[in-house]
């Protein structure tokens, strides 16, 4: 028996997960929608469907925040490592600041009295470490070397990093053929 298609939703989204996922409301339940940012209006497709609440793929960005850009890595999308390449950069500070705030009064009931600006440099080539994972594809001919894609145990097959420092970001590719050979 065939599946129906998914029905395409329209939902203003409100705020961000702490997976960076859009947080909408459709009839009354929550909405988890990979790629959408507060302030959006957005039409997008439910993949999983829960008691208490949805998970969602972005389709279109109806209207979009003015704190959208263009993200700089070709493998965003598909790479899980970074997921708030479209959100300013400025913006990405102040929601991970949110978040460990939010997780000190959530977790540790701590409240801190005084809360410094974060601190930051450049936003590109941060990373020293990372955790890259390697796997033989036979389809591909090739040992894919790079981080776990979005939501799945699949190796997103990288040529480079926007994250990691120089020369590592470019090595990536290298590191694959050396170890298929």
């Amino acid at each position: 028996m065939a599946r129906k298609p998914a029905v395409a939703l329209i939902s203003d989204v409100t705020d961000l997960d702490h997976e960076g996922r859009g947080v909408a409301h459709h009839e009354g339940k929550t909405a988890f929608i990979a790629d959408a940012l507060p302030g959006e209006r957005v039409e997008w497709v439910p993949y999983r469907r829960r008691r208490n609440f949805d998970e969602g793929r972005l389709r279109a960005v109806l209207e979009p925040s003015a704190d959208r850009v263009t993200a700089r890595c070709v493998h965003f999308g598909v790479c899980g490592g970074c997921v708030l390449q479209h959100l300013a950069p400025e913006r990405q500070l102040a929601f991970k600041q949110t978040q460990l705030l939010q997780a000190f009064e959530r977790i540790g009931r701590v409240h801190p009295a005084n809360v410094l600006p974060p601190l930051s440099a450049d936003h590109w080539h941060y990373r020293r470490r990372a955790r890259l994972a390697a796997r033989w594809v036979p389809a591909k001919g090739k040992t894919v070397v790079g981080f776990r894609e979005r939501a799945t145990t699949y190796i997103a097959d990288l040529t480079r990093c926007e994250v990691l420092q120089p020369p590592f970001a470019s090595l990536i590719e290298p590191l694959s053929a050396l170890v298929t050979a």
